[in-house]
């Protein structure tokens, strides 16, 4: 009896290492090993043991580990292992193929056909790279991913203090405004180098099979690169992240003016949320705002100007006068200030893949399960159904401000004390960036 349990034990080690849900065969012996009370018997199921017929299980099932990702792509797209890239239904397939940049690079872009005419349909795309999750193959540098986010406003009715069906807003009284933000992975791309080369060969590829497109605005986090490459690309308008930038400036200030500065002299910390506060201001007055911010500093008297004009010149030089970053600085009317919607997506990938440099085979498939769950989701919008959790209000009251003290300064005349109570009202907004960055 007790051989027969230890055999129907291995025998199931062996199908599970046979199955197209790769797992290492540490974590199929575990798994199995975990649900047998008898230790004596688990004794026999040692990985020195079943390791031969493992391996011989899954070399029916899986190629040989790629050495890299050029020979990953000629795997992909060798017709005898169409099922390692296929969606989670079997209805379609995430393998776009391989991009080669003009520096020599080797690049693998995973979108799936219906993840592309949900591409064609997005009016703004999020761009971004992450590092923690690559795979273990020979030179794969990071995964770069896009993503939209699928933005809907709802009305919430109360009717004697009892929250009714949420409706599309009309702004009723006794409403109170739903807002969600659903972010929807679209590309996965598994890069040699981050170089604007590699990033213009992906764009080229994914150019060729979208054919037409509607957005005209990409978010990124100010790396050149990506700026670049979009705009040459597909001709659009690249904005910054406005967490990125606020963070950049405040982290600056207090590297190079100290905490115990910036903590005794609280007019130089002003300053410093000031500047942080810029990108909320149009492109076109960015650099009179900054201007108006010198003139203040100037005020407080020669010894607090000279400590805090080197962060001036750093905001100068390292943004308004930087050929990206100066173009890209302002979010002023973007409806997504920020590039959170890739971190949030960086974020969750880490926490469902859990390990750091995964097989190969098994982020595929994390990736088919990426894909399944962006279809899921446009099946719940397309149905009515609110498939994510709605914004904080603070976040949708916080919007509201910045869009109307922007309102009020663009309906007058535009002067100096003008901008400065803007940047004054403003800075409430960066609060938080600014303490956590510098305390």
């Amino acid at each position: 009896m007790r051989q027969v349990e230890i055999l129907r034990a291995r025998r199931e080690i062996v199908n599970q290492a046979r199955s197209v849900t790769y797992m290492s065969f540490s974590d199929i012996i575990t798994s199995v090993r975990q649900r047998i009370p008898d230790r004596a018997k688990r004794a026999e199921l040692t990985l020195r043991r079943l390791r031969p017929a493992m391996q011989r299980a899954r070399g029916n099932v899986f190629p040989r580990i790629p050495q890299s990702l050029h020979h990953l792509g000629l795997i992909l797209e060798d017709p005898s292992w169409f099922s390692l890239s296929e969606t989670l239904d079997g209805e379609d397939n995430i393998w776009l193929g391989s991009a080669w940049g003009s520096d020599g690079s080797c690049s693998n872009v995973f979108v799936s056909s219906r993840c592309l005419q949900i591409l064609r349909l997005a009016d703004i795309l999020f761009a971004d790279g992450t590092f923690y999750i690559t795979p273990s193959i020979n030179g794969c540098y990071q995964v770069f991913t896009i993503v939209a986010v699928h933005t809907h406003t709802f009305g919430l009715l109360w009717y004697k203090n009892v929250p009714c069906k949420p409706c599309k807003w009309q702004g009723s009284l006794g409403s109170s405004i739903l807002e969600i933000h659903l972010v929807i992975p679209l590309v996965w791309v598994l890069m040699e180098r981050k170089s604007e080369a590699a990033y213009v060969a992906v764009l080229n590829l994914l150019r060729a099979h979208l054919i037409e497109w509607r957005f005209r605005l990409v978010i990124s986090d100010f790396e050149d690169a990506i700026m670049n490459a979009f705009r040459a690309v597909f001709g659009v308008e690249v904005q910054g992240c406005f967490f990125h930038a606020a963070h950049a400036m405040a982290h600056h200030a207090k590297v190079n003016l100290g905490v115990v500065t910036l903590t005794q002299q609280p007019e130089i910390l002003n300053i410093v949320r000031l500047c942080c506060a810029l990108p909320l201001l149009p492109q076109q007055l960015i650099q009179r705002g900054l201007i108006v911010i010198g003139f203040l500093a100037m005020n407080l008297g020669n010894e607090a100007y000279t400590t805090v004009r080197p962060h001036l010149h750093y905001i100068q030089q390292d943004w308004l006068n930087h050929p990206n970053r100066g173009r890209s600085l302002s979010v002023c009317g973007s409806i997504h200030r920020t590039n959170n919607a890739s971190e949030s997506n960086n974020r969750r990938m880490k926490r469902r893949i859990g390990t750091h440099h995964p097989n190969i085979f098994s982020f595929i498939r994390h990736l088919a399960s990426f894909e399944d769950a962006t279809i899921d989701d446009m099946w719940s919008i397309s149905s009515g159904a609110i498939p994510t959790r709605h914004r904080a209000g603070s976040s949708i009251r916080n919007d509201h401000f910045i869009a109307t003290i922007t309102r009020q300064l663009l309906a007058g005349q535009l002067n100096d004390d003008r901008i400065l109570s803007f940047l004054i009202r403003a800075v409430s907004s960066t609060d938080g960036i600014v303490t956590d960055s510098i305390f």
